[in-house]
């Protein structure tokens, strides 16, 4: 078993603390993966979420898996899409799709992140998978709300088919988030009234060439 932290604080543990909690993260005790996912608060190092991501890929509990996704940042970095996109597609239990999902929103949707992208390739993997799951007709309904969300959140002009066809499913008809969404989408694109030039400009054209 791995000595309990002194500080819940990764980023304060020393170097003898950070390999002793990842090698138990990434073992195959699951008492010592608990004990240390019992200590730790909020995974801020590098090192730790690398330990989590490899935790979460092994690890065969979705209550385990639940708890290990709580431990990474309320807004994970960019990088950690692709293995929260494999997650929300894949997962065999509902909850850890929905809190992944409720994760890669987070992210997608966060101002200062989407004005700084470093790495558009782990935005656009979370970006698929959310595309693929709300075609998705056997994911669960909670976990395709949340990809629809997600798409809506980011509102790409290449969504708008895929969105539109979406509303006129009778799976989304009573969903009103899209509806809302839809509807704004379609005045947005009216085109702009055409302007009507007063009736004594319209008598003397000639008027309007001074």
């Amino acid at each position: 078993n791995p000595p309990a932290a002194k500080d819940p604080v990764d980023l304060l543990w020393s170097e003898e603390e950070l390999t002793a909690m990842i090698h138990a993260l990434e073992g195959d005790a699951p008492k010592a993966r608990a004990r240390v996912l019992a200590g730790l608060v909020t995974a801020r190092s590098f090192q730790m979420q690398r330990a989590l991501l490899r935790a979460l890929a092994q690890s065969k509990s979705a209550k385990e898996r639940l708890a290990i996704l709580s431990k990474f940042p309320e807004i994970p970095r960019l990088w950690l899409l692709p293995a929260l996109a494999e997650s929300m597609g894949k997962d065999t239990e509902p909850a850890v799709r929905l809190r992944a999902g409720q994760m890669i929103h987070a992210s997608i949707g966060n101002a200062t992140t989407r004005s700084t992208w470093p790495n558009v390739e782990s935005r656009d993997v979370a970006l698929d998978a959310a595309r693929r799951i709300a075609r998705d007709a056997k994911a669960p309904r909670e976990v395709r709300l949340l990809a629809v969300q997600i798409l809506t959140g980011w509102s790409a002009f290449v969504d708008h088919p895929l969105l539109g066809t979406l509303g006129a499913d009778p799976a989304f008809k009573e969903y009103a988030p899209l509806q809302e969404y839809l509807k704004r989408l379609a005045t947005l694109q009216k085109p702009p009234p055409r302007a009507v030039l007063p009736s004594k400009l319209r008598s003397n054209p000639a008027r309007t060439m001074r």
